[in-house]
């Protein structure tokens, strides 16, 4: 099978900012996009493949994703090193939340200080994760990535990765 790929992940922000005083206002305008682009290969700003999904955890269970055997919409994913990591808790009920990382065994690193640390991500929050240049290794001994919901209730989000590696 030829695969090809390319993307972008794109983060903007923009925002008005105004301190009313007594004779005047002051307003501070904030506009900011960053972007990241992907072509097809290995290396610097490449990438060969990407997983993506829309998940559900009921209340405090969690799942670790092997990122060397992820099934998406052509076959069996295998990442040799993450790109990009995007986790959006679709979920927006308050102090709802889901903890990303601290996979007991072969935890995927370089993302994290150590590989028992977490990173949570709110209701309604979106963590995006890029490393364009030398990207996240993937490999026996760092590749799974555990994702937990310590809630009330159950957590809907989604989750898409992009990186080098294969399909088959």
């Amino acid at each position: 099978m030829a695969t090809t790929f390319s993307g972008l992940v794109r983060a903007v922000i923009s925002g008005t900012f105004v301190n009313a005083l007594d004779l005047s206002s002051v307003t501070d305008g904030l506009s900011k996009n960053y972007s990241t682009s992907f072509t097809d290969g290995t290396g610097s700003g490449k990438a060969q493949i990407q997983f993506h999904d829309s998940r559900t955890l009921v209340t405090t269970t969690d799942e670790t994703l092997d990122l060397t055997a992820l099934i998406g919409a052509f076959g069996a994913a295998a990442f040799a090193k993450i790109k990009a990591l995007i986790v959006s808790v679709a979920t927006q009920s308050n102090g709802y939340r889901l903890q990303i990382g601290g996979a007991a065994e072969n935890a995927v690193s370089g993302m994290f200080a150590d590989p028992g640390d977490i990173l949570e991500v709110q209701a309604g929050s979106t963590l995006v994760l890029t490393a364009p240049v030398n990207g996240y290794v993937v490999d026996a001994t760092h590749k799974n990535l555990k994702i937990s919901n310590p809630s009330g209730g159950s957590v809907t989000y989604d989750i898409i990765i992009v990186g080098e590696g294969a399909v088959s």
